[in-house]
């Protein structure tokens, strides 16, 4: 039976007190709640950093046993499922742990062949008392969305399994030599994105831990496919995007990157999308040949792919020469551009994140632009003949090169793929008779994100964000990489998502050696528990109507207590007027057996 289906028939009873009296306690601490919406209080109370440094080293080792599970999405074999599922489950073990009101995982493999999974769980912490009232609705608490993939990048390069994926804390943890400390953890993900996701984790375990914070439900919704273009999450959020993340007031990636993380925090205000494109090049010939029997008579397919890769670009220039490629550009203003280039490295800090490669990009761009606001069409494998050690003199059958095309805001994935098929077909023509030439993409197509500066979620992380760094405001900025995500988030759930990611860019992600520093763990937390914290002091629009209930049933409580007392008054009444008398009998009685005692006594003497 509900609690308060309906309100009991009559005040005026014994029973009708206890619950009256019941009810009124939880008034009593819904005015408290009420009253801590509208109280300012210092970011320092949320969670104290005594208490984070206590929990550090559990959330650390919890953190290295997650980087361990081989999550690698690109993998649609049983064993590259094994894996991504490995790392779903420690993530909701950990939500399970930390009392998450519901938890569920939807399967995308039906929506997209490729596809893993999707996790959605939702909590409310410090729910106020007798929450589960009728009345008292729960989406009336501030709402605050998190964002996280637990699939990681193939481990390959100059790295082995057991380097990427450590099985201990051991081979997890860098110590420092002089100090003993450990001050950081590697892996495949320790940075992108297991080492954020985590931080999450441990700021909602840790904002839990302090007494007196205010409620706040939290959203996370956490994926395994990012790394591969998040297939089948499109389809999933346009039919559930509503019922799970219709009601959030802030969302937050914490997927993405950071500029100096230990000097000032970033507002990512755009993200490129992203298309894929397989070329093969084909000379018709069964097998690779002999060189010298048949090289300069036969059509090499390199000699054809190169003269069909370097038709992409203007050598002189370094603009992008497929026809219709720009046309659908968003066009930033001067002050946009200006604020780009203003909180952008210099050329000599980009050259140097970037290992010392060499600058390249269209005349009289900036790299600020060219890295997050224009197209880009890079070949990111090659491949064909003999690639072994020593030589081999074969005349090889097929070449092949693999692109991938981040995308400006403004651009639409799809055109953008029929405009790259449109160029190699007419071009193949002109660069050769005799190639077979085709084309094969493998469905990586997400949307560019742009956002708002203003936005409810960006105007917290710049609070949060200057409070975390002393008061140092964070720089703006555009990142080149995707988050498919964000545009669904966007689109789905009307609402504009900021990113709050501490990763960087010398973390190695997406190479060998990739690691997350303790500190930037550290920083990731804080600032997390801190969001958290910024969200619970929302109002939410329909409290008034709310409130309005509530002071109803106040006076209806009032009017109960008060009707109820009378009535106990009224049975107490004649107990009291028996009490009274027996008092007076026993009173009687007792001077009767002084006098009697007394007179004895007299007689005696």
């Amino acid at each position: 039976m509900k609690l308060v289906s309906s309100f009991p028939p009559s005040p005026h009873t014994f029973g009708g007190v206890l619950f009256n009296v019941g009810f009124l306690l939880f008034l009593l601490s819904f005015s408290s709640l009420r009253s801590s919406f509208a109280t300012q209080i210092q970011f320092v109370n949320y969670a104290s950093d005594t208490n984070l440094e206590k929990s550090l080293e559990k959330n650390v080792r919890e953190l290295c046993h997650f980087i361990g599970a081989e999550s690698v999405s690109a993998f649609s074999t049983s064993d590259g499922r094994t894996g991504v599922e490995e790392a779903r489950r420690i993530v909701e073990e950990k939500l399970k742990e930390l009392k998450f009101d519901s938890i569920k995982t939807f399967d995308l493999s039906k929506f997209h062949p490729k596809a893993h999974s999707v996790m959605v769980g939702e909590k409310v912490i410090n729910k106020p008392s007798m929450l589960n009232v009728d009345f008292v609705d729960e989406t009336l608490i501030p709402t605050v969305l998190f964002y996280n993939h637990y699939d990681t990048q193939p481990a390959d390069g100059l790295w082995t399994e057991s380097e990427a994926f450590p099985k201990s804390f051991e081979e997890c943890a860098s110590v420092d030599s002089d100090t003993g400390n450990v001050t950081k953890v590697k892996g495949r993900g320790a940075s992108d994105n297991k080492g954020n996701l985590w931080a999450v984790l441990s700021a909602i375990e840790a904002y839990m831990a302090k007494k007196g914070n205010k409620p706040v439900r939290v959203v996370v919704l956490m994926e395994g496919q990012e790394e591969i273009g998040s297939p089948g999450l499109d389809v999933w959020m346009k039919k559930y995007a509503k019922q799970y993340l219709g009601n959030v007031d802030a969302a937050f990636s914490a997927d993405g990157s950071t500029g100096d993380w230990n000097k000032n925090g970033v507002l990512t205000l755009g993200l490129r999308g992203g298309v894929d494109l397989e070329i093969t090049v084909q000379n018709g010939a069964e097998v690779d040949l002999h060189s010298g029997s048949f090289g300069g008579a036969i059509l090499n397919p390199i000699h054809a792919l190169s003269a069909l890769m370097a038709s992409f670009h203007d050598p002189k220039t370094g603009k992008i020469l497929v026809e219709g490629y720009y046309e659908d550009i968003y066009d930033f203003s001067k002050e946009e551009i200006d604020r780009m280039k203003r909180d952008f490295p210099s050329n000599k800090e980009f050259r140097k994140t970037a290992s010392g490669g060499a600058l390249f990009g269209e005349t009289n761009v900036s790299v600020a632009e060219q890295v997050g606001v224009r197209p880009t069409i890079e070949f990111v494998g090659v491949y064909g003949g003999y690639v072994g050690d020593g030589i081999k003199t074969v005349l090889p059958n097929y070449a092949s090169a693999k692109i991938v095309s981040r995308l400006a805001p403004g651009q639409n994935p799809q055109k953008s793929l029929r405009l790259l098929k449109k160029h190699v077909k007419k071009t193949a023509l002109r660069i050769s008779q005799g190639a077979y030439v085709s084309t094969v993409d493998s469905g990586f197509s997400n949307e560019p994100f742009l956002g708002q500066i203003d936005s409810v979620s960006n105007r917290v992380a710049k609070k949060v964000l200057t409070e975390v760094y002393d008061g140092i405001e964070p720089k703006v900025v555009y990142e080149g990489g995707s988050i498919p995500v964000m545009r669904m988030i966007q689109k789905y759930a009307s609402i504009e998502p900021g990113l709050m990611a501490f990763s960087t860019k010398d973390n190695m992600y997406h190479a060998p050696n990739e690691y997350y520093s303790i500190d930037q763990f550290k920083t990731a937390t804080r600032s997390y528990v801190r969001v958290l914290a910024e969200v619970s002091e929302f109002e939410k629009k329909g409290r008034s109507e709310l409130e309005l209930e509530v002071r109803r049933k106040a006076r209806y409580v009032k009017e109960a207590l008060r009707g109820g007392l009378n009535e106990a008054k009224k049975g107490l009444d004649p107990a009291l007027d028996v009490a009274k008398e027996s008092l007076k009998r026993g009173y009687d009685t007792f001077v009767d057996g002084i006098r009697h005692v007394t007179g004895k006594q007299k007689k005696e003497l």
